[in-house]
């Protein structure tokens, strides 16, 4: 079996721009994801691992820059009842807000929210086109990535359980304004 890990660091060493993430050892079978950029990693990113995987380790891959202090990863111990979401805008102008459990936004950039769904039985999201009007016309749809990914849903608000739209991205939502 396989489960979906959250992996954040909680400081990186100014001087480094981009990390390796390894599981378990420091070994070319073992590499989850290459080259991620300092920002990705301080916001935390997703991956699947085997069941058994318990130690991460990033290094840093900055062709001998990294020399000031590294920093700790944390690791959000995987709880099938709390999701991490992310929600974002591809538009400079559309909105997205989060309506349930804790408002936030609108923001025409990105929102993250943890739902622990034994105390909340859902999350609301919602996209708005009207605040660029006339060039966006309307909502097209939430997408599992900015660009070239799979649609997800057209509804507005959407409503998300603890067992809806589980796929294998993530629990990454994109609002596609047309």
């Amino acid at each position: 079996m396989s489960k979906r890990v959250f992996i954040r660091a909680t400081t990186i060493g100014r001087d480094i721009t981009a990390l390796d993430v390894y599981h378990t050892s420091i070994t070319a079978s073992n590499l989850l994801d290459s080259g991620v950029p300092k920002a990705d990693l301080l916001s935390g990113s997703y991956y699947i691992v085997d069941d058994n995987i318990t130690e991460f380790i990033a290094v840093c891959n900055d062709e001998g820059e990294c020399q000031d202090q590294s920093g700790s990863l944390s690791i959000a111990s995987f709880n099938i009842n709390i999701r991490y979401f992310d929600i974002h805008s591809t538009d400079s102008e559309g909105t997205v807000q989060i309506v349930y459990p804790i408002a936030d936004g609108p923001s025409v950039g990105t929102l993250t929210q943890e739902v622990d769904f034994r105390t909340y039985s859902s999350f609301v999201i919602q996209a708005d086109a009207s605040t660029a009007y006339p060039r966006l016309t309307g909502f097209s749809g939430w997408y599992d990535a900015p660009t070239s990914g799979n649609l997800i849903s057209t509804n507005n608000p959407l409503t998300i359980t603890s067992n809806t739209f589980t796929g294998s991205r993530g629990d990454s939502f994109y609002a596609v304004f047309s």
